[in-house]
């Protein structure tokens, strides 16, 4: 929006400057004439005119090439401005990105480990169960030989 208010005061100088030129020349040729004097004054008055004329001119020139070297630096800087934001936002974007990739691996790995580690309690337990069943069962079958001795 800066820059159609820049364009806009630009437009609104040379609008104004011509302005200023057209009427300067309307003014000399009117003052001519209409004024009642002899030829070589109107000439003498007509050099000074047109001399004051582009005084003014050359005045109003620098002033506008002023105003858009102004112009054009603050539009650097303003693009300047901006494009590092967008390289600063991008990268920290980037960054949020790998951190959360990288945390959603390490939560999945963290999972994988609980999971192996259930696994393992589970066999390791499985396994103790298997060996305490196995050890009733001998100490079952062994007690039925002793009552079948016994009885026999």
């Amino acid at each position: 929006m800066n820059n159609l208010s820049d364009e806009k005061a630009g437009s609104n100088f040379l609008t104004f400057f011509s302005g200023v030129l057209l009427g300067g020349v309307i003014g000399t040729v009117t003052g001519l004439l209409l004024a009642p004097k002899a030829g070589t004054e109107i000439r003498h008055q007509l050099s000074e005119n047109m001399f004051d004329t582009q005084s003014k001119a050359k005045h109003l020139l620098d002033e506008a090439k002023s105003n858009i070297e102004q112009s054009v630096d603050l539009a650097s800087k303003n693009i300047e401005t901006t494009v590092t934001r967008v390289v600063d936002a991008f990268n920290a974007g980037s960054k949020a990105a790998q951190n959360s990739i990288k945390d959603q691996n390490i939560a999945k790995v963290n999972k994988s480990d609980k999971m192996i580690d259930v696994v393992e309690s589970e066999n390791i337990s499985s396994v103790d169960n298997s060996d305490k069943a196995k050890k009733e069962k001998d100490f079952s079958e062994s007690k039925e030989e002793k009552n079948e001795q016994a009885d026999g």
